[in-house]
């Protein structure tokens, strides 16, 4: 019972923490994560962008944008995980206990 795929799951666990959280930061966070469950590969950066763009249209995560510090023109952008969100991970992670398995 995936959310929609395993980057996806990843990254919304990445973003579990509740705060903002630019790109890079989820991207490196659910890197970190892969590495403590023993994970050799990355996950691959050119999924990043469009799987949070997919997880804000499905609204398991939201994204504002931000004004760079020292860097004029395009603004940044962060993304946090919606309470829908917080629940379909809730929901992953009992699934996963009730089927003997780790959600991780």
């Amino acid at each position: 019972m995936g959310l929609t795929s395993g980057v996806s799951d990843e990254f919304l666990e990445a973003l579990y923490v509740g705060r903002w959280m630019t790109g890079q930061e989820v991207l490196a966070e659910a890197n970190a994560e892969r590495a403590k469950s023993g994970g050799k590969k990355k996950v691959p950066e050119g999924s990043l962008y469009p799987t949070l763009l997919r997880l804000e249209d499905d609204g398991l995560i939201e994204m504002e944008t931000f004004e760079k510090t020292g860097r004029p023109g395009r603004p940044g952008r962060r993304y946090r995980i919606t309470a829908n969100g917080q629940r379909t991970v809730d929901a992953s992670r009992a699934y996963a206990m009730a089927m003997g398995g780790a959600f991780s």
